[in-house]
């Protein structure tokens, strides 16, 4: 028996997840966070959230995953971090919360209007 949830709850679970990324790693450069294990394990814990969450929403409203422009990579990287957890480089991490996390914040805040 599967519970469906408001496509909204997981958006804002992401835009939280977004805003955590974000102020973990202010006023960071990819040397400080390389040298950081704890702000690593606290960004990948909430891309895991926010790989879920954007999964939630690709099975139970696709109408709504097809507007979130890069959900599909991120979904991927989720898995990375999940299941290939050996295989993390920690500098491809700095670059997804470098080129991702703001548009993605963006676009699910948009999307909770």
């Amino acid at each position: 028996l599967s519970m469906l949830h408001d496509p909204k709850a997981y958006l804002y679970d992401i835009v939280k997840a977004c805003d955590a990324i974000i102020s973990y790693t202010k006023g960071m450069d990819n040397v400080g966070y390389l040298q950081d294990r704890m702000i690593q394990d606290a960004v990948e814990r909430n891309f895991i959230t926010i790989g879920e969450a954007l999964n939630r929403i690709k099975t139970e409203a696709p109408e709504i995953s097809s507007q979130i422009v890069d959900s599909k990579k991120i979904i991927a990287f989720r898995n990375v971090v999940v299941h290939a957890y050996d295989m993390i480089e920690s500098e491809v991490v700095w670059d997804v919360v470098q080129s991702e996390i703001e548009q993605l914040k963006g676009e699910c805040q948009k999307l909770l209007q």
